[in-house]
């Protein structure tokens, strides 16, 4: 391998140094839109195909309005995601911004897991601050910029 001169740049530092993401995340995207409406669609139909009785519909109805209301209730949204320090391994010091009930919080957490899944990246954190658990985001390319959507891709290509 030829040794770098002072005038030549390093192009695994400049490939490192690209790949930092600090990037703010739109909290809906409509591709998330379009899949809730195409699963509550597909219920719907398979529902009518099996004749219930109205009872049952209304069961069915006021389960999917609980199942509803506890996803929203539990749902944070990542509105904002950094990594830090690049000279830190690729998964440690994630800053991941929540939205919360009381404005927007800080988190810490680990990177455990990204994949790709083509219009989505899904990244799994294990979060070491305010508290600690797991979780996980799924984020669409219509809620970030060209170039964050590209370095998502390779971080969701990248085996850690």
């Amino acid at each position: 391998m030829p040794k770098l001169g002072p005038h030549q740049p390093n192009t695994k530092t400049k490939a490192a140094a690209s790949l930092r993401i600090d990037a703010p995340i739109k909290p809906q995207s409509r591709y998330q839109v379009i899949i809730s409406a195409a699963m509550m669609m597909l219920v719907a139909v398979l529902a009518s195909l099996a004749h219930l009785t109205i009872g049952q519909y209304l069961a069915l109805v006021l389960m999917g309005v609980m199942t509803g209301g506890l996803i929203w209730l539990r749902y944070k949204p990542l509105i904002g995601l950094t990594q830090p320090e690049l000279m830190r391994p690729l998964s440690a010091h994630w800053h991941l911004i929540i939205a919360t009930s009381r404005g927007e919080a800080l988190w810490h957490a680990e990177l455990i897991q990204a994949q790709d899944y083509g219009l989505a990246v899904i990244l799994s954190f294990d979060v070491v601050h305010p508290t600690r658990r797991s979780l996980n985001c799924t984020i669409f390319c219509d809620q970030v910029t060209v170039q964050t959507w590209h370095q998502l891709k390779v971080l969701g290509q990248v085996a850690l």
